[in-house]
């Protein structure tokens, strides 16, 4: 503490460990499909504090612009998260998992003059922070993605089910190097946790010609009719399960929050549908599926080029204008059939060997 002519000044250095509870929803591309995961994490951050501040004939301050760097430094952050999940078809359960991030990433908090030019005096009066936060402080993100270690890893032990059946637990880490890329997720698999990525890697078709083969073999031998047995509950078939028709999602005007503009990505147009509430992934959309929508006031179709949990994008022929209309619904074509559910659950389709799938986008939280 200093007083010197009537100013009052305190200088003071301290740290501290500070921590609370977050939501979070990401959803990424990988070779085996959508991978999802939603929940809670504790995180808790050790704060590195720098202010001087005092009062002066004008009142109350803050003085900006210490010597050493941001005024606020967090970092030794960790924590621990639980959450629900999928990735492709499989329901994964993380009831404790570890939230691992380099040490070398910090949060900075940086205090400045919110007044600009001549009249800048160095401080922050009372009557600032009655702006906003922003006006007079700037938060930043450090990263190291070249180190070698991941900027940020969730690992823990998932508990895995399918078509309400549990199956083995399967040990993973999602990493991301980068965090200024947060659609660059990797996932690594431990322990028996290959054999099981492995099993969901296989081809969707040959599991649905598989449950045929074997209604078939039932029929041949018993003169059981599989296929045309109801199933308690769904008061369907195993035939109409197999072979169902189409059944479209719609996204209303209500349930959409904001339409991107256009962008040109090669010969492809593109552009993101944000839902309000909804998850696409777990209402089965995916990459490859037709969209149906207006445009000029006529009905036009793109297709699914990539999709999040919050956010759809949809692509078309960069030589026409399909400018979505404002207000307009769009219309994705989900298929019926089992094989077209575990494609859009998997997050794969047939249609990726369309040339749209040279238009990827970036997963988002």
């Amino acid at each position: 503490m200093t007083n010197n002519a009537g100013l009052l000044r305190y200088e003071v250095t301290f740290t501290k460990t500070l921590g609370g509870m977050t939501a979070f929803d990401y959803a990424l591309d990988s070779p085996l499909g959508q991978v999802a995961l939603d929940g809670v994490a504790e995180i808790k951050a050790d704060a590195h504090v720098h202010l001087a501040f005092g009062v002066d004939a004008a009142g109350f301050f803050i003085e900006t612009g210490l010597p050493g760097g941001p005024e606020v430094v967090l970092d030794n952050i960790r924590g621990e998260v639980r959450g629900t999940g999928r990735f492709a078809f499989l329901e994964v359960q993380l009831p404790s998992g570890t939230l691992t991030f380099d040490p070398d990433v910090k949060v900075t908090i940086d205090l400045h003059d919110p007044v600009i030019g001549a009249a800048a005096d160095g401080l922050i009066r009372l009557e600032d922070f009655r702006s906003s936060f922003s006006s007079f402080a700037s938060v930043g993100l450090v990263d190291d993605p070249d180190d070698g270690q991941p900027d940020l890893a969730i690992g823990g032990t998932f508990f895995v089910s399918a078509f309400n059946f549990d199956l083995a637990d399967l040990n993973l880490n999602l990493s991301w190097p980068d965090l200024s890329n947060i659609g660059s997720g990797v996932i690594t698999p431990g322990g028996r946790g290959q054999e099981l990525l492995d099993f969901i890697a296989v081809n969707i078709d040959q599991i649905v010609d598989g449950i045929k083969q074997v209604a078939t073999f039932v029929e041949t031998t018993t003169g059981v009719d599989v296929m045309a047995q109801n199933i308690p509950l769904l008061n369907k078939t195993l035939g109409e399960v197999l072979n169902g028709e189409a059944a479209p999602l719609t996204l209303a005007p209500a349930a959409i929050a904001s339409v991107s503009p256009i962008t040109v990505a090669g010969d492809v147009k593109s552009f993101g549908v944000a839902t309000v509430s909804l998850n696409l992934i777990r209402g089965g959309v995916a990459v490859g599926q037709d969209v149906t929508y207006t445009s000029g006031g006529q009905a036009v179709t793109g297709h699914v080029v990539d999709v999040s949990a919050a956010l759809l994008t949809i692509g078309f022929d960069a030589a026409v204008d399909q400018t979505p209309d404002a207000g307009t619904s769009f219309s994705v074509a989900r298929g019926g059939s089992l094989q077209a559910q575990l494609r859009g659950l998997a997050g794969v389709s047939r249609s990726r060997s369309r040339r749209y799938n040279n238009c990827s986008g970036t997963s988002r939280s």
